[in-house]
């Protein structure tokens, strides 16, 4: 989660709703913050970080798997539209999950 979707509830609700339109209208954009989503769910559904609101974490291997597979296949397509940086930063994102995922199934 980016730091400005952290501070998304300190700001004028008006003004977010703008910029979440413009990310709307760009695929490339609506991909890397459905990419956030998922890696956020992934690691809620890793054990590794509580949920929103409820402050606890519970593992579902199934669900982070299913997350994870979808980071994957997002990663995939959109690599040929990204800058080398970000790609680097993707694939890290993707390993850690992975990692993470292998020693949670054990």
């Amino acid at each position: 989660m980016t730091e400005e979707e952290i501070d998304d509830n300190e700001r004028d609700p008006q003004e977010v709703q703008k910029e979440m339109a413009k990310v709307l209208a760009n695929v490339k954009d609506m991909t890397l913050y459905n990419m956030s989503v998922l890696a956020s769910q992934a690691w809620h559904h890793l054990g590794l970080v509580p949920i929103p609101g409820v402050d606890r974490s519970e593992v579902d291997l199934e669900q982070a798997k299913m997350a994870i597979d979808l980071f994957d296949a997002n990663l995939n397509v959109i690599s040929s539209y990204l800058e080398k940086d970000t790609i680097k930063h993707l694939k890290q994102t993707l390993m850690d999950l992975q990692l993470n995922y292998v020693n949670k199934s054990k």
